[in-house]
């Protein structure tokens, strides 16, 4: 099995700061690719909310570079362990009576053994793609309340907001040609189906952190204003890629 992605992040032509952090890593473990790709996106109501998406990306890209054994279930509960660490974390930041408020999603692929396990806090988004039609995973973990004249989605699930992290997963059986799309809010409310038929047709001579920016640019050409991340990965046949860690640049642009 070999595995082709990449991300790429932008704060978007009003933000100036980016509160998203996206990760996508592979490497060949035991004669089998392994991959896991996030987005985190801070609560951009708080004043440190990029600080808790930050703190998910670093634990989890530590984890994954220093977990070369594990495999199966065991790898997936003990990315768990991590989710639950980056949460203890933030939830340190108020309880040292700081004036700090930070929280982020969490949206989370793990490829491991021919199973995609997908995790989900808050509304960042996983997209399962299968021959050329598109499938969201997760749902969103929002809901709509009164403010002003007309309703707002608002999250009741975030990194940092309980003591426990709570999450949903579910688990996606993998064949050649999957495609897993994982996403901010400022990319999915833009994004066409149309737009992304090259996940399941490109060849690895195209950059894939290159056409991820490219998708952001036609995100931004729609009218989006917030923060836009978006990463992809596409399961391929053949033998697995021969590498130790290999992790697509967290590009800014």
């Amino acid at each position: 099995m070999r595995i082709w992605g990449g991300c790429a992040t932008e704060a978007g032509a009003v933000k100036v700061i980016n509160q998203d952090r996206i990760l996508f890593c592979h490497r060949k473990s035991g004669g089998e690719s392994v991959a896991v790709g996030l987005v985190s996106d801070g609560i951009s109501r708080m004043n440190r909310g990029e600080w808790a998406a930050q703190a998910v990306r670093d634990r989890v890209y530590r984890w994954f570079c220093g977990n070369q054994k594990e495999k199966g279930e065991a790898l997936a509960e003990s990315l768990e362990a991590v989710f639950q660490e980056a949460n203890a974390w933030v939830r340190r930041l108020r309880e040292d009576g700081s004036r700090i408020r930070s929280g982020a999603t969490l949206s989370a692929c793990l490829l491991t053994e021919g199973i995609c396990h997908c995790y989900q806090v808050g509304d960042s988004r996983i997209y399962h793609g299968h021959s050329g039609r598109w499938e969201m995973v997760t749902e969103d973990q929002t809901v709509l309340v009164e403010k002003g004249s007309g309703l707002k989605a608002c999250l009741y699930n975030y990194v940092g907001k309980d003591e426990r992290l709570y999450w949903e997963k579910t688990r996606c059986a993998v064949t050649t040609g999957d495609v897993f799309l994982f996403c901010s809010d400022g990319f999915y409310r833009t994004m066409r189906q149309e737009d992304l038929a090259w996940m399941f047709t490109s060849d690895k001579g195209l950059d894939p952190n290159a056409a991820c920016r490219s998708m952001i640019k036609k995100a931004l050409s729609r009218g989006e204003r917030d923060n836009i991340s978006l990463g992809f990965f596409r399961v391929e046949g053949g033998e697995p890629m021969n590498m130790e860690v290999e992790q697509s640049d967290e590009t800014e642009f």
